[in-house]
Parts: structure tokens; sequence; C-alpha cells
């Protein structure tokens, strides 16, 4: 019964910290709509003080409400075709194979490069023994080991160079 209240418990902190983790969110969407309304609202003000200068101010009014209400038509008319469009059916999973057991996954993966290898004219035989040498060169060596690990860590230090 302990065991359920600490998994209880630890599930309520995680579903806590996902809630407030989603308020942030909400409140700085609100915030960018709310800066994203006040600059149409500058650009638009913009346009009919533009506008002013070339004509009467209530010709500019009649104009900048115009092109204002023209907008407002073409995105109903966007958003009704939007609407109308039929729903996608979510995607299907591909019907799930059973799992071959890991041997039998490395045998697939050895057979397939052996046979990409031998395209290439590598023999099976020089990549064992590389393979050899190497797991040897690097089990033995604790300083090889530590000589590769400083040598990836100063790859990624470097600025300006990316890792491949």
């Amino acid at each position: 019964m302990e065991g359920f209240h600490r998994l209880a418990a630890r599930i309520a902190e995680r579903f806590q910290a996902w809630w407030q983790h989603q308020a942030v969110a909400a409140v700085l969407l609100v915030v960018c709509a709310a800066i994203g309304l006040a600059a149409i609202g500058f650009a638009v003000m913009a346009g009919y003080l533009a506008l002013s200068v070339a004509m009467p101010a209530w010709a500019a009014a009649l104009v900048t409400a115009g092109i204002l209400l023209l907008l407002a038509l073409i995105a109903g008319l966007v958003a009704n075709s939007y609407a109308r469009r039929p729903l996608r059916r979510p995607a299907t999973p591909p019907a799930r194979q059973t799992e071959a057991p890991p041997v039998e996954l490395a045998s697939r993966m050895g057979r397939s490069l052996g046979e990409n290898l031998s395209r290439r004219g590598v023999r099976s035989t020089d990549v064992v023994i590389a393979a050899l040498v190497a797991g040897v060169a690097l089990g033995v060596a604790p300083a090889l080991r530590e000589r590769f690990g400083q040598a990836d860590d100063d790859e990624d230090r470097q600025p300006g160079r990316r890792r491949r």
C-alpha cells in the first residue's frame, strides 16, 4: 500500500509540473496574441494616417475600413474552405510484426553488412580482424580509451564545428 501512495504522489507531482508548464505556455500565447493585435492596430492606424495626408479624413477612414473588410472577407473564405475540407483520418500504424529474437536481428544485420562490404571489394575477414584489433586495443589500453573520449569532448568544445 505504501508503494501505491508513493506512485500516486509521484504521478500527482508530474501532473502538477505538466499543468504549470502548460499554464505558462498559455499565458505566453495570450501575451503574444495581445502584442500581435496591438501591432495590427498600429499598422492600420499608420495606414489611415498615411491616407489622410493624400485625401480628406473621412475618405481615408472609408478606404481603411474597406481594406479591413476585404481582408476579413478573404480570411472568412479561407476559413470556410478549410472547415468544409474533410477531416484526415489518423494514420493507422502498420501491422505489428512479431519481434524477432536479438540473435536473428544480429544475423540479418551481419548478412546485410557482409553483402554491402563484399560489393565494395572488402573481405569479411579483414573486417573481423580490424574489429578484433580495435576491440583489444580499446579493452587493454585505458589511456587509449581516454584519448578517444577526450578527442570527442574537444571536438564538442570547438566553436563553429558541427558534429557529424
